[in-house]
């Protein structure tokens, strides 16, 4: 199972009944969560207690900072699956990957935040 149809799930299983383009309330997304204090992108100082850091993409990894409340989140944790089957347990980069756009990572973020 991929990333797309993790978010397929999401939007299928959301009563919300929006007409809102993806790449519209995607863009809305990106620009309530960088205000967010609940996520946000991290530089390689510490994380704080109660939090993990994330590095987020394919190609290109981005860190992010995600409370660990995430971990009870179904969408996440199918994300977590995914990391597993790529790396196992041995990252690239010695933490936790997940391999995914940093668009669609913010999109399974965002529901979570919303829900």
């Amino acid at each position: 199972m991929g990333i797309l149809d993790i978010l397929k799930r999401q939007s299928s299983s959301s009563s919300s009944s929006s007409s809102t383009s993806s790449s519209s309330s995607s863009s809305s997304s990106s620009r309530s969560l960088s205000s967010s204090a609940n996520v946000r992108r991290g530089s390689r100082r510490s994380v704080p207690k109660g939090h993990i850091a994330v590095y987020v993409g394919q190609m290109e990894r981005k860190r992010f900072i995600v409370p660990i409340s995430f971990l009870s989140n179904p969408m996440f944790l199918e994300l977590l699956q995914l990391a597993e089957e790529e790396f196992g347990y041995n990252p690239p980069q010695g933490a936790l990957t997940i391999p995914c756009h940093e668009h669609d990572f913010i999109a399974v973020i965002a529901s979570h935040l919303t829900s």
